[in-house]
């Protein structure tokens, strides 16, 4: 079955305004500390701004690389980009309150960098730990479901008692000389810290996760606490996410080494089910005075289980299949090759269509702990009078060229195979059950059948190439050849697509009805 992915989703467009928005912040940065300089500056701001802006294009380079590297979808890397570019945010904000720290006349704009900076705070040890909430899958225990609705709280008073400062001095305080002081409710920017690495350590004793992998989630709080101590708190929280800084490349060679192995096992998963797929498709297309038949199939990025077959089942007729199996892999490969099988040997033992349909359903059901299906159309054709009886299981619709024009075959009944098993169709609906139909083809008459790969492949504005485009791409095709058919189909969905990116196997099957 298709997996969506879209070419121009939310997250992939929230990705790249977060990556100008960096470059501005980056570009910013260097423009304000060349603009302000270093004069009357205090001897600890010059070693604060030099971690920021280093810091700033550090995050700027990291924000890059998970952009072009982790080319998905997952929520758990949407998350750390998150984590990078708050960490960019506060960075640049920390250098804001450095430059205007001891001028009256922006005394203003010290307390508004301030208060950005705290909230920024707040927002970078929130996202942390829906990080380690999303990544480590902690949503299933209910503890940290409540822990984590306890923690979004805590950061809206957090939010809160940072924009009450624009008006009181609650966390800080800047006097009319532009001299930045700690104020009565600073402590408890700490203590919200302090208790997300609290609930982060008790998910982590929850978790089944790698000792390294939590050594390196920890160390996003030991290495701050660890230069607190150092520096013996002289700076403040503002070298502390500059520490942070070191932690999240931590984190990031971490994932992007175990990123990297699993890359490796998939190439080869993908590489061996690919093998499997070309090897269990029939080439060897029949040659015949009373009918035509072509197929081709041409595998996606991630390799499926579509399959396409036709063989004789007695009395000069023809079995044609075409089938699309769920999931992708080497999983998906070797339920295709079971089906394959099951289907062939209850045709070719004299099974009418919907009887075989019936016979390998329940075969398949068997031993199906991967919970996998498979949709099917199985056609017997009987050149001899050109009929076609056929049964679908949960397949696309078929299309049938008659007189010279293409249209859809409505479809009547059938549910995917390995959905439910034979005990359970006593309680669904009759439109659910395997029924045989038949189609009548005369001399120039034609049947195609495909996946979903064909009405469901995307171009570059997220738009399905659909229904209605296929119908027309047959009919444009003016053809009764299958092979130019099939030529022409693929044409029109590249020509669609134009460029975006194949998530799923594209096949077809096509067979027409000679003269003579």
């Amino acid at each position: 079955m298709r997996e969506r992915f879209g070419q121009l989703n939310t997250r992939q467009i929230s990705a790249k305004l977060g990556f100008a928005v960096l470059c501005f912040i980056m570009a910013a940065s260097l423009s304000l500390l060349y603009g302000r300089g270093l004069d009357g500056m205090m001897r600890s701001g010059y070693f604060s701004l030099g971690m920021d802006v280093a810091g700033v294009a550090i995050c700027l380079v990291l924000y890059y690389s998970c952009m072009t590297e982790w080319r998905n979808t997952e929520q758990s890397a949407s998350m750390f980009t998150g984590l990078i570019f708050a960490q960019g945010c506060i960075l640049f904000f920390s250098e804001c309150t450095w430059l205007v720290m001891d001028i009256p006349s922006l005394r203003m704009w010290n307390v508004l960098a301030n208060v950005l900076f705290f909230m920024g705070g707040g927002a970078l040890h929130a996202l942390f730990w829906r990080y380690i909430y999303t990544s480590l899958h902690l949503r299933h225990n209910a503890l940290m479901r409540i822990l984590d609705k306890v923690l979004l709280v805590l950061l809206a008073v957090e939010m809160c008692l940072a924009l009450a400062n624009l008006f009181f001095p609650v966390i800080f305080s800047v006097d009319e000389a532009g001299h930045y002081a700690r104020a009565a409710w600073y402590p408890y920017c700490l203590i919200y810290a302090l208790l997300c690495l609290g609930v982060t350590i008790l998910g982590l004793i929850l978790t089944s996760a790698p000792l390294r992998q939590k050594l390196v989630i920890l160390s996003f709080a030991a290495i701050p606490f660890f230069s607190m101590y150092l520096t013996r708190n002289r700076f403040g929280i503002s070298t502390q996410y500059a520490s942070t800084l070191v932690s999240i490349v931590l984190i990031y060679g971490a994932v992007y080494a175990e990123r990297g192995r699993q890359i490796a096992v998939g190439d080869t998963e993908l590489e061996l089910s690919a093998k499997i797929q070309h090897a269990v498709l029939s080439r060897d297309f029949p040659r015949s005075d009373r009918y035509s038949l072509w197929a081709s199939m041409e595998p996606a990025k991630e390799v499926g289980g579509d399959f396409y077959d036709f063989f004789p089942v007695g009395g000069g007729r023809v079995a044609l299949v075409m089938a699309d199996v769920s999931g992708k892999g080497v999983p998906a490969a070797l339920f295709m090759m079971n089906a394959k099988a099951l289907i062939r040997n209850a045709a070719q033992k004299g099974m009418d269509p919907a009887q075989a349909l019936r016979e390998v359903n329940a075969q398949l059901c068997e031993n199906n702990s991967g919970g996998m299906f498979v949709t099917v159309w199985l056609g017997i054709l009987d050149p001899a009078d050109g009929s076609v009886v056929y049964a679908d299981a949960g397949h696309e619709k078929t299309l049938l060229r008659r007189d010279g024009v293409w249209s859809f075959v409505p479809k009547k009944s059938g549910v995917a195979l390995a959905m439910w098993r034979p005990e359970d169709f006593a309680y669904l609906d009759e439109r659910f059950h395997f029924h045989n139909e038949t189609l009548h083809l005369s001399a120039g008459d034609m049947l195609m059948q495909y996946t979903d790969g064909i009405t469901e492949a995307e171009n570059d504005r997220d738009e399905m190439f659909g229904d209605e485009r296929l119908l027309a791409a047959a009919n444009a095709a003016g053809t009764a050849d299958p092979k130019e058919l099939l030529e022409h189909i693929r044409a029109a969905v590249n020509g669609f697509a134009h460029g975006a990116a194949q998530f799923d196997d594209i096949t077809m099957l096509a067979v027409s009805l000679l003269g003579g």
